[in-house]
């Protein structure tokens, strides 16, 4: 399924929902705050998508409204998947760090 390929390194286990999801934002830890930032992406992404794929784009080829829409959906899943590895990026540099001084 689109989502599956565009999890990255989550796993399903990590998209279910956790205790730590249940708090609210002021509670969470850094890292259950960026996790659970990125399931949303995720999510907003594999939706996305998911309407681009089931829609039936030759019932709809001269509509101009349509096909501003899609191009905007489009834009959308671009900047969300560049959104999601500056993200991704930024995890793993906190990870790492916090690793390095755990270490230290």
């Amino acid at each position: 399924s689109p989502q599956d390929a565009n999890e990255g390194d989550l796993t399903n286990s990590s998209l279910h929902a956790t205790n730590d999801d249940k708090k609210p934002v002021w509670a969470k830890s850094e890292v259950a705050h960026k996790e659970s930032q990125e399931i949303a992406v995720i999510n907003e992404e594999a939706d996305l998508l998911d309407f681009v794929d089931n829609l039936d784009f030759e019932q709809y080829a001269e509509d101009l409204e349509l096909k501003s829409l899609v191009s905007q959906l489009s834009n959308r899943i671009k900047t969300l998947r560049k959104e999601k590895k500056r993200d991704e990026t930024r995890l793993q540099t906190i990870l790492d760090s916090e690793s390095a001084a755990l270490r230290a």
